[in-house]
This record gives C-alpha cells, structure tokens and sequence, in this order.
C-alpha cells in the first residue's frame, strides 16, 4: 500500500539528478586533500571542545548536521594518504570519541566496518578479498536460519571439525536479530516493513514520491517527539522519511539501486586501490543522504575527489 507525496517527490528528483552529475562527467577539477583535511581537523577539536564544555546529555543528539560525518578525514588522511601511524593512531582515538558522543549507531557502525573490509580487501586483494566477504556474509546469513550438527567430544579424530561446529553453533545460537531489534527498534521496524513488501517492489523500488504504509502497526509505539518522524505520518501512518539510506533511498529506487551505488562508491574503489576514497564516500553516503546539504556535498566529494592513485 503506498502514497504519494509531493515534497518526497521534488526531493527524489533532485537527488536523482545529483546522483546523475556526479557520477557522470567526471572533472578535471581537483580540491586541495590537505585543504580538506586542515579544515574539518579543526572541526574536529572544535567538536572536542563541545564535547568537554559545552555538552550534555539531556539535550540528546550533539550534532543534528549531516555534514558531520566527514569528521572521519582527518583519520583516514594521516593512516591512509599520509600513512603516518603516529598521528593517525591520536586521530583515531579522537575521532572515536566524538562518535561516540555523537551517539550515531549507523555512523560508528560504518566507520568500522568499512575500515574492516578496507582492511580485508587490501589484505587479500582483489578476487579473493571478494570472495572471502561473500563467504563471510553467507556463512553468518546460514548458521543464523539453519541448525547444524553437533559432534560427540570424545571422537579426538574430530577435534577439529567438532570444535569448528561449535563455533559455528555458537554464532547461530546469537540472536542477531534480537539484537538489532533491541539496539534500535524504529530502523528494525522500517526494515521490517521495507522487506515486507512484494519482491519486484523491494529489487526495483516503489516509483518516485511514494511513501510505507505501516499496515501492521510496527511503528505504532512511536511517539511526537521520539524521533524524526512528522506529526502528519505519525497521524497517518504513512512514512516518507525513514532512517537508513537503504530503505529511504531503496523505497523509492530499489534495493538494486542501493546495492550497485553502494559497490560502485565504495567496495570497487577499494578494489581499484583506493581504500580512502571507498571508505570516505560510503561513509558519507550512508549518513549524510537525509538532507539537500548532504546530498549535494556527497556528490561534490565523489565527483572531485583526485583521481590520481598518489592522492588516494
């Protein structure tokens, strides 16, 4: 059950065609990566400041700015481009500590996931880095719907393939959904309604300006001022703004969309070599999307970053 809304609609336009510019035509204008860095280093011992001074916890969210997220460049500036560990190691520890402040799951969770599979691709490189996440992902995806056996400890001859089981068994045994549902149960139920949808709908996306229909009532326990939901889709039930890029995004573009952008910003420039700019451009794709001012400098970042391998 979809609707429609005119406001969504503009912003999907828009977005598409921010999307289409920056990923086309690529310029042969480059910024200033030490310009970049200098710049939001000073935002971040700004936010250090904030932290310490000025803020408190009563007042939620310390920063409500998409553009926060590339607070993260000054870290992977000095590990990555610079490759100065020292400083790199100090910049980590501050940037941490001002994303834990910020209280953002989706944005600490990216940062270091996306520097793990950096790390995973440039480690094994190529093909095998590829295949190794996919088998990754599907082991934990299999041993999370199926049962496996278990094997009788007193067989030493099966030490080994006993206690690979029971790792496996323990992993399955971890409630990986609960979990999530636990940790933030708002984005558990737009996922749950997003995937909920029929199948060609969820691969292809629900057309522009279209919005959910909670029609089970997941979000019901939501309240006025508990999130960023509007009065009016509080009211209706309909929702136009949900919380993840996947599913914002997704509803109306489709899954499909979401997985190619995702590959094509990050996992290939990581592949290619380019490890700052796979991490630096999910990041910001992923927490930065909700507003005009995200979007565009997003794209601005995408669409200029140096192509140069040395500027990487």
């Amino acid at each position: 059950m979809l609707f429609f809304d005119t406001t969504t609609f503009r912003r999907d336009i828009l977005a598409f065609i921010i999307l289409f510019l920056a990923l086309t035509n690529r310029s042969e204008v480059e910024p200033s990566l030490f310009l970049l860095a200098a710049t939001s280093l000073g935002f971040l011992f700004g936010e250090l400041v904030n932290v310490y001074l000025f803020f408190n916890y009563s007042n939620d969210y310390m920063n409500y700015n998409s553009l926060k997220s590339f607070i993260v460049f000054p870290f992977l500036y000095a590990a990555l481009i610079k490759k100065n560990s020292l400083i790199a190691i100090v910049l980590f520890f501050l940037t941490v500590l001002v994303l834990v402040n910020y209280g953002s799951r989706t944005l600490i969770g990216s940062f270091f996931l996306l520097l793990l599979i950096a790390y995973t691709i440039n480690k094994f490189k190529l093909l095998q880095a590829t295949l190794m996440l996919i088998v990754l992902a599907s082991l934990l995806i299999a041993v999370n719907i199926y049962d496996l056996p278990t094997f009788d400890t007193d067989l030493s001859r099966y030490k080994v393939v006993v206690f690979f089981f029971n790792v496996l068994n323990f992993i399955g045994n971890l409630d990986f959904l609960g979990t999530l549902q636990t940790l933030d149960l708002v984005r558990f139920s737009e996922n749950q309604l997003f995937f909920s949808r029929p199948f060609f709908e969820v691969i292809f996306g629900s057309g522009l300006g279209s919005g959910l229909v909670d029609t089970q009532g997941l979000l019901g326990f939501v309240g006025y001022y508990d999130t960023a939901y509007s009065a009016e889709e509080l009211n209706s039930g309909v929702y136009f703004g949900l919380h993840d890029f996947w599913t914002d995004f997704g509803l109306r573009f489709g899954f499909l969309t979401v997985i190619l952008l995702t590959y094509f910003v990050s996992i290939k420039q990581m592949l290619l070599g380019r490890p700052v700019c796979g991490v630096l451009f999910c990041i910001l794709l992923l927490n930065a999307f909700f507003s005009t001012a995200g979007m565009i400098f997003t794209a601005l970042i995408i669409k200029f970053y140096p192509t140069e391998m040395h500027s990487t």
